[in-house]
């Protein structure tokens, strides 16, 4: 089947004006690509001189539709003019096609628009289970928008627990803490029944009728309910599922609920299209805090995306808002985004994008999420409703959408441009907005082992926030021959950098279980009954010397607060270890890996992963202490007092002004909530001498605008105590781009805020991008290592570099330009820098 799409080279056609206006329709024998506009498109052929169809058919040009199926009628609406007919001299493929070809629609001798004919690709979605016990899957498939969909449902181990089964509005959120109820009604919302059907005494009995006669996503009534079954294996079609346009079921979740009263909510999982997702996300972090995450068939522009938002106030208010209009702006956002003058914030964002130049005095009510092609492209208000902030419940307002004409690759993408949320009840000022970042997928790779090579495991995740499966691949070879298999497993802590084989992995911790799961007792093991980390008992001990396999793990995550980036994998053997290496984040092209006792991966765009954290404190005089606070704060260390250690540092790390108001909604399900340097309520406490803490923080920037280098970190006293005990620099590794200078100023008088503005003025950088610190005495001078941050640091470095020799490297630095040092008698004079 094909269609046509892409009117960004023609006049629009959906003004609201144009009445019932008759139009011709023909092919052009010219790909759209190559044309500016419309006008003077040449046919495939011209006109048909022989009479109307149906005899003309067979003896027209291929391409001259109204000559052999007459013309079409355009209505004032949508749908207000149809036309149907069938055409047998008209190839969709092969010889003489007209996929790729443009249809043509003009009014005498005017062309009126245009658009490319692309064939459909079919669409198929899979729902995974492998939840308390239940494993299988449901199937889904659709050739085209015309063809009934094929559901192919597979479960096993059922055990006569279950009763109806359904597709819900929304998807399952990624797991954050074991009390997290996934399924509820909070998480996934109900049933969806885009049509509103509503059950009666009227309504049929399961399996009985049509399916335009049940809720869409209401499976169970369409095709039999599950009660007593402990196994199913059956095909069904459904004509009243859609994969294809604004009310495809693909990105939503499936629920199958307990046979019992009240029917309760058992067992979830999301329905995952089958094709490679390209992914997009928009993060709201003042006032209003959430995401919007967008989804799209990669490679496929004019595929639909779906529209997943969370959204929640971070400063303090309870009270839920709605009636919010929002839409993609033409720009990213800037320093505007933390305005507190609603009428200078966002402006950054610029206007509504709308390239096809949508509009008309009957904009309004024709724009509607049944006819999302009348709206302009980044009306998203118009399109899928207007959004609350904030539910009634307190918790996070959720949506999920689906938009026929939401480009994330391609001349329209809206990637690189910006959500921006207006204010509630239909207001015109700008709450909130948030730049659109393609979200790259994570990568993690174990492949040093130690002084033996074993290969390597690698795994890929697409994205967070909603639940995904990672994907593990085993590329392992030479293991131990053993007959009891050996064991892998990822656990709590890293790798020590000792050289002994049994410091090297003696100190991992336990087997990674963030959810301290209860262990199943016989019959099915699911992998939600397993530790996150212990993946022998989830895919079964290697029992070959060379092991090569791919598995799908939906319990084990590499974005989010439950990541096992940086935790250490082993391989063993009847308990015994006899190899270790840390899941590494893999630097993809073009991206760059920033250290400094935490790790993140920035990317050419400027987005950036979640920040792995390590944590390795001890004091001299206790052996252990508990529930200490840990925070990163507003400044370096500077000059304290012994009666107020570390009050140079300032205050929490702040940037998006949280309030402390309700500050008790600040967590681990709700990270957003917290202020960005509140380690303590987002990771957890630490225990002073427990040994290694490794923790992901889903929004701590260590670099750019908000980064956290330079600043410091505090640690508080135990047991959750206030006074403040002991506080160091967040101080890049020293893999960023680094130079050495020497200045005459004496440590005691140096600033190194002063020089970092010096430094970032006179090679064109941003302050964020320079950090300084002194290196201590050096031969009657004072040593400063400068350190150049981003993706744009080694050319900084070399720009500082070019000028060390010019005259203006004085003008720029003032009393901290780089100079010639004495030295001893021993000494020879040193270079004001090391080359």
């Amino acid at each position: 089947m094909a269609s046509v799409s892409d009117p960004s080279k023609c006049p629009d056609l959906s003004d609201g004006g144009h009445g019932q206006l008759p139009a011709r329709l023909g092919i052009s024998s010219v790909p759209l690509l190559f044309l500016r506009s419309c006008i003077r498109v040449p046919l495939l052929f011209f006109e048909c001189p022989l009479p109307p169809p149906p005899l003309s058919i067979v003896s027209c040009a291929i391409g001259d539709l109204s000559g052999k199926l007459g013309n079409v009628g355009v209505g004032v609406v949508r749908g207000s003019r149809r036309k149907t007919a069938a055409d047998l001299h008209l190839p969709v493929t092969g010889t003489n096609q007209i996929s790729g070809h443009i249809l043509l629609l003009s009014s005498g001798t005017d062309t009126v628009a245009c658009a490319t004919i692309r064939l459909h690709q079919a669409r198929s979605g899979v729902a995974t289970f492998d939840n308390d016990g239940v494993t299988g899957t449901v199937t889904l498939t659709q050739p085209s928008p015309l063809d009934p969909a094929t559901a192919v449902v597979k479960l096993s181990n059922l055990r006569s627990l279950a009763g109806g089964y359904h597709v819900h509005e929304w998807p399952v959120p990624q797991r954050a803490v074991a009390s997290q109820q996934l399924c509820s009604g909070g998480s996934v919302a109900g049933h969806f029944n885009p049509f509103g059907i509503i059950y009666d005494s009227d309504s049929p009995a399961a399996a009985t009728s049509t399916e335009d006669m049940y809720e869409v996503g209401d499976l169970s009534r369409k095709y039999g309910m599950l009660n007593g079954l402990t196994e199913l294996d059956k095909t069904y079609t459904d004509w009243n599922l859609q994969l294809f346009g604004p009310n495809s079921v693909l990105g939503r979740s499936l629920v199958i609920h307990y046979d019992s009263a009240g029917a309760p909510r058992w067992i979830c999982t999301n329905i995952h299209d089958t094709a490679a997702l390209t992914v997009a996300m928009a993060t709201f972090t003042y006032p209003v805090i959430g995401y919007v995450m967008f989804q799209q068939r990669q490679g496929e522009e004019f595929a639909e995306t779906t529209i997943y938002t969370r959204l929640d106030y971070g400063d303090g208010s309870v009270t839920a808002t709605s009636g919010h209009a929002w839409g993609i702006h033409a720009s990213p956002v800037s320093s505007d985004m933390v305005s507190s003058d609603v009428n200078t914030r966002c402006v950054s964002g610029g206007d509504r994008i709308s390239p096809y130049g949508v509009s008309g005095t009957n904009y309004a009510t024709q724009c509607t999420s049944s006819a999302q092609l009348r709206c302009g492209l980044g009306d998203l208000g118009g399109k899928h409703g207007k959004l609350s902030v904030r539910s009634a419940s307190g918790a996070p307002a959720i949506s999920f959408g689906t938009d026929v004409n939401l480009p994330l690759t391609g001349d329209n993408s809206i990637v690189g441009k910006s959500v921006v949320l207006m204010s509630a009840s239909g207001g015109n000022s700008r709450l909130a907005c948030a730049s659109v970042m393609r979200v790259t997928p994570r990568h993690a790779k174990v492949d040093s082992w130690g002084s033996t090579s074993y290969g390597s495991v690698s795994f890929t995740q697409a994205s967070g926030v909603i639940q995904q499966p990672t994907t593990i691949s085993f590329n392992l070879q030479s293991l131990p021959e053993t007959t009891s298999g050996n064991a892998y497993r990822i656990h709590d802590g890293s790798v020590s950098s000792s050289s002994s084989a049994s410091d090297r992995c003696g100190n991992v911790g336990s087997v990674y279980d963030p959810f301290s799961v209860t262990p199943a007792s016989g019959g099915v093991v699911t992998k939600d009954k397993v530790p996150v980390g212990d993946l022998a008992a989830k895919f079964g001990l290697l029992m070959q010397a060379d092991v090569s396999k791919t598995v799908q793990d939906p319990s084990l995550d590499l974005f989010g607060l439950r990541s096992v980036v940086g935790r250490a994998m082993t391989l063993s053997s009847s308990e015994n270890v006899f190899a270790c290496g840390d899941v590494m984040g893999a630097v993809q092209e073009g991206g760059m890996l920033v250290e400094a006792e935490a790790s993140q991966y920035l990317y050419p765009d400027g987005s950036m992963s979640d920040t792995t954290v390590t944590v390795n404190l001890r004091k001299a005089s206790d052996p252990q202490t508990q529930l200490h606070n840990w925070h990163t704060h507003e400044y370096h260390v500077g000059t304290d007092t012994a009666d107020k250690p570390c009050a140079s540092t300032g205050g929490h790390f702040n940037p998006f002004v949280n309030f402390t108001a309700n500050y008790d909604e600040c967590g681990p399900e709700n990270p957003l909530r917290c202020e960005v340097g509140d380690q303590s309520k987002k990771l957890g406490t630490y225990n002073m001498g427990s040994g290694q803490m490794l923790a992901t923080d889903v929004y701590l920037p260590l670099t750019g605008e908000y980064g956290v280098i330079g600043r410091s970190i505090v640690v508080h006293a135990e047991n959750r105590g206030a006074p403040r005990i002991a506080c160091a620099d967040i101080m890049p590794s020293k893999l960023t781009n680094t130079f050495h200078v020497r200045i005459s100023m004496a440590a005691a008088q140096f600033d190194s805020l002063s020089m970092r503005e010096k430094v970032a003025d006179a090679v064109g950088a941003e302050m964020y991008d320079v950090v300084v610190e002194t290196t201590g005495p050096d031969r009657g001078c004072t040593g400063v290592r400068i350190y150049f941050m981003g993706l744009e640091g080694d050319r900084y470095r070399q720009k500082f570099i070019d000028m060390l020799h010019s005259e203006r490297m004085s003008t720029m630095m003032g009393d901290y330009t780089p100079v010639t040092c004495s030295g001893s008698v021993e000494q020879p004079k040193y270079a004001p820098f090391d080359e």
